[in-house]
C-alpha cells in the first residue's frame, strides 16, 4: 500500500525549498528564515543549539494524546520520552532491527507494561510526533545518542490543521501496514537481542555465508549440470505455471480495494488452487506443486481461519513483502505459506520454503539446520542459501526453482 500523505505534505514544503537547492538544510539561513513565515510551519529546530529534544519532551509532558512513529527505539527510550496508557507508538520492531542493535526490546516492553499501544511496522524510517494539535516531523529516533545531541538532528513544528490531519492519516496507514506487538513476541526479541549483545550472531552468520559461497563455488559445475537436467525434463511445465500464477495475481489485484484485500473464502480456495498448479493435463490441473500445503486437511484448516485475518496476512505478504506479519497463530499456515506469497510477488528475490527443499539445503550445507517449525530467521537463512546458489548457477528459472531444489 502506498503511503501518500507525507508526500503531499513534502510537496507543499518543496514549493518553498526548491529556490535553494544547493544549500545544506541546517546551515541554510534562507531555508530557516522562510519556513516559519509559512502557515504550515511554525518553527524549525535542530539539536545542537536550539533544543529540538527539549521541545519534544515539553510537548510530550503537557499533552493528553501522543501518537508517535519512529524507526527505532533505542537505549533508555522509556526515560527519554515517557509515554502513558492509551498513547500510540509505532516503530520498526523487526528481528533485523533488534539483531542489529537499533531497537531495544526491553524498552519496548516497558512501554507496553505502561499501557502504551505498540505496533510493529518493519522498514519504517519516518520520525513523526503528534502531541494533541501539534505535529513535529523530525530526523530523531528515541535514543540516547539523539537526545544527548551526539547526532545532528532537525525538526519542523506545525499546528496547521491540514498538516495535522495528514499526519494522523499517515499514522492510521502505518497501523494498517503494521500489527500490534504483544509481550510474548517481545520475549522472543529479547532472546535475539541477547545473542546480538554477546557478539555471537552476526559474525557467525557472516562466516557461515562465506562457507556456503565456498561450497557453491567448488560445486558450481555440478549445480549447473543439475539445472540443465531439470530444465530439459520439466520445461514443459513453465508455461502452465506462468498462466496459473498470472491468474492468481489478477485474482488478488481484483479484490484489492481501497488499500484492503477483500477475498471471500470461495475466492481464497480458487487462489490456492491456482498457486498449487504444477502443470495441466489437458484442461485438468495437477494440484501438486507444494505437497500437502494447499490440499486436503491443511487446506481445510487454512479456510477455517477468520477471513479478515487471512486477507490481512496475504495483503501484508504480497503487497508489502512484510514477512514479519506472520505470527504463527493462524491454523494451517506456516512459513511455506508465507514464503509462497513473497515468491508470487517477487520470484527473483524469494524462494518457497517446503520441507523437501530445506532437507536438501541441510544436506548440501552441513552448518545449516532448520527446525520442524522454522522461524522467520530460519526462513531468511534458507532464502539466503538459495540466492547464493542462484547467483552462481546461470539461467535458473524461478518457476522451476522448487523442482531444482529437490534434485541438488
Amino acid at each position: 500500500m502506498a503511503i501518500s500523505q507525507p508526500r503531499r505534505l513534502s510537496e507543499r514544503l518543496l514549493n518553498y525549498i526548491t529556490p535553494y537547492p544547493d544549500t545544506a538544510l541546517v546551515k541554510s539561513e534562507s531555508f530557516i528564515s522562510v519556513l516559519p513565515k509559512l502557515r504550515l510551519v511554525e518553527k524549525v529546530l535542530w539539536s545542537q543549539n536550539n533544543g529540538l529534544w527539549m521541545t519534544i519532551k515539553s510537548y510530550a509532558k503537557k499533552s493528553k494524546n501522543r501518537q508517535i512513529a519512529v524507526a527505532y527505539i533505542g537505549k533508555n527510550a522509556s526515560k527519554i520520552l515517557p509515554l502513558h496508557k492509551g498513547d500510540l507508538l509505532i516503530a520498526d520492531l523487526s528481528e533485523q532491527a533488534v539483531r542489529s542493535g537499533q531497537t531495544y526490546p526491553h524498552e519496548v516492553e516497558k512501554y507496553i507494561k505502561k499501557g502504551v499501544e505498540v505496533y510493529n511496522c518493519p522498514n519504517l524510517h519516518a520520525k513523526l510526533y503528534i502531541f494533541d494539535n501539534t505535529v513535529i516531523v523530525s530526523s530523531a529516533n528515541i535514543s540516547t545518542r539523539s537526545s544527548q545531541n551526539e547526532l545532528i538532528e532537525v525538526g519542523l513544528i506545525s499546528k496547521d490543521e491540514q498538516a495535522l490531519r495528514q499526519a494522523k492519516e499517515f499514522i492510521k496507514e502505518l497501523k494498517e501496514k503494521g500489527y500490534p506487538i504483544l509481550l510474548d513476541e517481545i520475549n522472543q526479541l529479547k532472546k535475539i537481542f541477547a545473542k546480538q549483545k554477546s557478539s555471537t550472531g552476526r559474525p557467525k552468520n557472516r562466516a557461515m555465508f562465506n562457507d556456503i559461497e565456498e561450497i557453491v563455488g567448488k560445486r558450481k559445475r555440478h549445480l549447473q549440470d543439475v539445472w540443465q537436467d531439470v530444465y530439459k525434463e520439466f520445461r514443459d511445465r513453465l508455461a502452465d505455471r506462468e498462466v496459473a500464477q498470472k491468474q492468481a495475481k489478477k485474482l488478488i489485484n481484483r479484490h484489492f480495494i481501497k488499500g484492503k484485500l477483500r477475498l471471500s473464502k470461495k475466492d481464497m480456495k480458487e487462489l490456492f488452487n491456482l498457486l498449487n498448479v504444477s502443470y495441466y493435463n489437458g484442461n485438468k490441473p495437477s494440484l501438486s506443486r507444494w505437497g500437502q500445503m494447499l490440499i486436503g486437511r491443511n487446506l481445510r484448516l487454512i479456510l477455517q481461519n477468520n477471513t479478515a485475518k487471512l486477507n490481512r496476512l496475504i495483503k501484508q505478504l504480497y503487497y508489502d513483502e512484510n514477512y514479519h506479519a506472520y505470527d504463527g497463530k493462524l491454523k494451517g499456515i506456516g512459513l511455506g505459506f508465507v514464503s509462497l506469497f513473497l515468491y508470487l510477488k517477487n520470484p527473483d528475490k524469494f524462494a518457497v520454503m517446503v520441507p523437501s527443499a530445506t532437507k536438501n539445503i541441510e544436506k548440501y550445507f552441513p552448518d545449516t539446520k532448520f527446525g520442524n517449525k522454522p522461524s522467520i530467521s530460519e526462513y531468511l537463512l534458507f532464502n539466503k542459501c538459495v540466492n547464493i546458489i542462484r547467483k552462481h548457477v546461470k539461467g535458473i528459472d524461478p518457476r522451476l526453482l522448487d523442482v531444482y531444489l529437490l534434485h541438488i
